[in-house]
């Protein structure tokens, strides 16, 4: 049965990707993404994250890409607004999309996962709202290093919608 996630105070919420620009590496991006149905406190390091070398809200469906598990990052970084820069000069993290997770469906090796992307800005115009479905073959842990992650559907606000929660005619958040 699926969970649902709302993100009952406007602010936090359970999805983010975030662009990490480290000082001795190339960029990557850091998708924070909240699997247990809670609400983490802006410092409480329980945030499932994985570094992905190309941006999963651009995804097309039946898409492949590879994660690379970190530890888990606090709260606040599901909430960024702005450019931040790290401790102990690790680099320059930058929010690029922020959005809910509808439903996890748990799986023997790994889960299926349903997102909505929210309607943002970026530095070509605005990216629609997005509905998608990813399954992970894997968990994001210390002990599992990498994870596929498969891009199942993808559905933008001009497409509708038949995912679970994203009825695109209702009340938006």
């Amino acid at each position: 049965m699926p969970t649902p996630f709302p993100s009952p105070d406007g602010r936090l919420c359970g999805t983010a990707l975030l662009r990490h620009t480290p000082p001795d590496d190339a960029p990557h991006f850091d998708w924070l993404v909240v699997l247990d149905g809670r609400v983490p406190a802006e410092e409480d390091r329980s945030v499932p994250c994985m570094r992905l070398r190309r941006r999963l809200d651009l995804a097309e469906s039946g898409m492949d890409l590879h994660a690379e598990s970190l530890p888990p990052h606090r709260g606040l970084y599901l909430a960024l607004a702005a450019p931040r820069s790290l401790s102990g000069g690790r680099g320059l993290v930058e929010p690029i999309r922020r959005g809910e997770v509808l439903a996890v469906r748990p799986g023997q090796d790994g889960c299926t996962i349903d997102l909505r992307w929210r309607e943002t800005r970026d530095g070509e115009g605005v990216l629609p709202e997005t509905d998608m479905r990813v399954r992970l073959d894997g968990r994001p842990s210390d002990r599992i290093s990498e994870i596929r992650i498969r891009v199942e559907r993808v559905r933008s606000d001009a497409q509708g919608s038949d995912m679970p929660g994203s009825e695109l005619g209702g009340s938006r958040r």
